[in-house]
């Protein structure tokens, strides 16, 4: 691949998911094309390929861990992907706030004051 030319992306990893043999064929012409060898493909021309990197549809994204599985397959053989979820996507706010704390350290104006001390005693 030239350099300045936009690599190539899987949007909708799914729709490759719905035949198997398409997935394979998907899976070996990704791997082809991200591993370009002098030619700029990835890794400076040393044959080091590119993530792959997925645009998934709403309709995709439903549940994101089922998605994932999905496109594992595809994914797996670079060891790593990006996956970029859609614009209207906004995931949950985990953290519980009614249960969230967390210990501070009360300090006295006097013992900051005699730490400040033994600092300028040194």
């Amino acid at each position: 691949m030239a350099k300045g030319r936009p690599r190539d992306v899987v949007k909708g990893g799914a729709a490759h998911l719905s035949d198997p043999s398409s997935a394979a064929a998907a899976s070996s012409s990704a791997a082809a094309a991200f591993y370009g060898g002098g030619d700029g493909g990835g890794g400076g021309g040393v044959g080091i390929p590119h993530a792959p990197v997925f645009y998934p549809t709403e309709e995709e994204f439903v549940d994101p861990l089922a998605y994932i599985d999905q496109i594992r397959p595809l994914a797996e053989p670079f060891g790593i992907c990006r996956i970029v979820p859609p614009k209207s996507w906004a995931p949950p706010f985990a953290l519980d706030l009614a249960l969230f704390s967390f210990p501070t350290k009360f300090q006295t104006h006097l013992a900051l004051v005699i730490f400040i001390h033994n600092l300028i005693a040194l």
